[in-house]
């Protein structure tokens, strides 16, 4: 997972900045590499500007000329926020999208939408890692594409409990747990299921290996065939199911459970292509300098509460 770049601190000179803007609509300093243009005031937004800082910002702007309220800013080395600022910084409700990684074959994308504190991701979001290929339009060939979509809770930027899903071709994995601040999936009473093996692990995990509990085997229809318990790296009791107890049973059947009634991988790749595909159409279109597109975009841009699975696993998991 990329971290966002660092802001440029840049120290203005208001008054030349406000007397220039007044007599010809732009302040331009070339070596600051700094451009602000007011744009036409429609009694509505008086306080919009493009401005020029490390790439491009277009949105509101405070009395200091810091970004403060709704906007986009494309970044130099490609990135693109499209949301909330407040003092120069990313804050509250927005989408990020990093700069392509493009090879011979494929292209691999790189999304963040949710909530951000003083430029981290944090609280509630979804972090997308999508790879297709480079020749097709994006989000148009699911079977295809390969991709990772963790939903949950950030701290500082970094992951920290919440759902993985994994996608390669036609196998699928989910795991659902705590993180490390490495990103490595650790801590203990975490699930990884394996569509393939149509096996599920319970326990604790560390630096990504699976260290000790319950290793589960299932049906394709999804009943329990048998519960084996982990340590140290191998299998040291093996029972029918119906000798393990009902807590350790419960679980490991209402997790797979909740993961089969709905498609979360489809659904979440079209939530993606949704999102992206507004935020592209608001851009190209200017539609932040209209008010009237206010509460639409606000709505769009805080949907990410909608995607329930994170939600649904706790309380399967943790009813009993």
């Amino acid at each position: 997972m990329k971290s966002a770049e660092s802001q440029t601190n840049i120290i203005l000179d208001l008054l030349t900045i406000v007397k220039s803007l007044n007599r010809k609509g732009v302040y331009r300093d070339m070596k600051k590499k700094i451009i602000i243009k007011k744009l036409e005031d429609d009694d509505v937004i008086s306080n919009m500007f493009i401005i020029k800082i490390d790439g491009y910002f277009l949105g509101v702007v405070n009395g200091k000329f810091e970004r403060e309220g709704f906007g986009v800013n494309t970044y130099s080395n490609g990135d693109i926020y499209f949301g909330y600022f407040s003092e120069n910084k990313r804050n509250k409700h927005g989408i990020y999208s990093f700069n392509p990684k493009i090879d011979n074959y494929n292209i691999m994308n790189e999304y963040y939408y949710g909530s951000w504190n003083n430029n981290d991701m944090n609280e509630r979001g979804i972090y997308l890692w999508l790879k297709e290929n480079k020749n097709v339009k994006p989000f148009t060939n699911f079977d295809k594409s390969d991709f990772n979509v963790f939903i949950g809770t950030f701290c500082r930027g970094k992951f920290n409990k919440g759902t993985l899903l994994i996608k390669k071709r036609n196998n699928y994995f989910v795991y659902h747990g705590y993180f490390n601040e490495k990103g490595k999936k650790e801590g203990n009473h975490n699930f990884f299921y394996s569509a393939q093996k149509e096996q599920l692990f319970y326990g604790s995990f560390q630096n990504d290996i699976f260290i000790s509990g319950y290793i589960a085997k299932f049906t394709n229809d999804g009943n329990i065939i048998k519960i084996s318990k982990y340590e140290n790296g191998k299998v040291i009791e093996e029972k029918d199911k119906n000798k393990f107890g009902n807590d350790i049973l419960q679980k490991v059947f209402n997790f797979r459970n909740i993961i089969m009634t709905n498609d979360y991988f489809g659904d979440l790749y079209k939530e993606f292509y949704n999102v992206i595909n507004f935020r592209d159409t608001r851009m190209n279109n200017l539609d932040i300098l209209n008010s009237d597109k206010y509460f639409e975009i606000m709505n769009a841009i805080i949907g990410y509460n909608k995607i329930t699975i994170f939600n649904d696993i706790e309380i399967a998991v943790n009813e009993n």
